[in-house]
């Protein structure tokens, strides 16, 4: 495996990882609220599953003698504590803090970014600072606030079955997107997986703001449904209204790229991500629309039903994908895409919707 190739992996792993996390522990704890024993329980998981994810990555780390993986396992601990402190205190207790932790974990890897277009820095230097510096973030926080416990999964049953049917739900979605992405890419070769990635790199902005909202809607919905389930729908309708007419925005400029700054960000990559840009814009919108009820699913613990959702509507995903791929190439794929996300909102919001009224009796 190449340099970029390790580091490519390295980090989809710190992805995973993280992903698991949030589904297993955070979006439970934001569902549930915080109190002691609560706060308590969560801080066991969150050691345990970290503690894990330590021992997964060195184990990898050893098999493929990969100094990215190296870099990695001494830092997921540390990550997996910052990224729970980022989503809690921003969701539940401090916005200020949450921004504060941010900063202080963007501004060095900024600061490295910058002198590296000055300076020859390795890439593993690079990624080091990033993990390590977020680590190092992680750390000191978990230790001034107390989170850091014994390694265990205490038994409450509610959060146990949420748990498992959020993680489930979670290696179903990354799943279904990552065959579609995969199989695209055998089928048509290299120049498709260029043009899917490409246009995810420029369209990080939307992706980075969904996921952050998505974990934010959990607390919010949870508390709007102590004052009833009219309450709860019609915040999570002005929010999808709201930050749906950001995402727009953002996905408009990044179609109207100059070629000029295009090609200084992707590269040759440009002229493949380009014609693909605009439906894979239009797909990350629609993916946050779907987010909200989604997170309503999750704020309600209605973990079998998440995953219910999440198996049929995942599962055609990649077939109907791979298949206009194969028979109208790489950007109609990309418009299928598009059209089963718009499918995956309507039933994401009909599912939501349904599970309101019930309660309403």
């Amino acid at each position: 495996m190449d340099e970029f190739g390790e580091y490519a992996a390295a980090l989809l792993v710190c992805t995973i990882i993280l992903g698991v996390v949030r589904a297993a522990v955070v979006d439970t704890a934001l569902a549930r609220g915080v109190d002691e024993a609560a706060g308590r329980r969560t801080s066991r998981r969150l050691s345990l599953l970290a503690l894990v994810a330590t021992v997964f990555v060195v184990a990898l780390a050893i098999t493929l003698a990969s100094p990215y993986m190296g870099v990695l396992a001494p830092a997921i601990y540390g990550l997996v504590l910052l990224d729970y402190a980022r989503i809690t205190q921003s969701a539940m207790l401090d916005k200020r803090a949450a921004v504060t932790l941010s900063a202080a974990w963007s501004v060095p890897t900024a600061t490295a970014a910058v002198v590296s277009f000055l300076l020859p820095l390795a890439p593993l230097l690079l990624f080091g600072i990033w993990a390590l510096g977020g680590a190092a973030v992680g750390y000191w926080h978990a230790i001034r606030s107390d989170i850091i416990a014994a390694p265990a999964w205490p038994r409450q049953p509610t959060e146990s079955r949420a748990a498992l049917w959020f993680t489930l739900d979670y290696a179903a979605g990354s799943g279904g997107a990552a065959l579609s992405t995969i199989g695209l890419g055998a089928f048509l070769g290299a120049p498709a997986l260029g043009a899917l990635r490409g246009a995810g790199t420029v369209l990080g902005p939307i992706n980075i703001l969904s996921s952050t909202v998505r974990s934010l809607m959990i607390r919010r919905l949870a508390a709007m449904s102590l004052v009833g389930p009219k309450h709860e729908l019609a915040s999570a309708v002005r929010a999808t209204i709201a930050l749906s007419a950001l995402l727009i925005g953002i996905a408009a400029v990044a179609v109207a790229v100059p070629d000029s700054i295009g090609v200084a960000v992707l590269g040759e990559t440009w002229a493949v991500a380009r014609p693909a840009l605009p439906a894979i814009a239009l797909e990350a919108v629609l993916g946050f629309v779907s987010s909200v009820p989604a997170a309503g699913h999750r704020a309600a613990l209605a973990g079998r039903r998440t995953l219910v959702l999440r198996l049929a509507t995942g599962i055609p995903r990649p077939v109907i994908v791979i298949a206009v791929g194969i028979s109208a190439g790489v950007v109609a794929a990309a418009w299928a895409m598009a059209g089963i996300a718009a499918v995956n909102a309507a039933i994401w919001w009909a599912s939501y919707v349904r599970m309101l009224r019930a309660r309403l009796g």
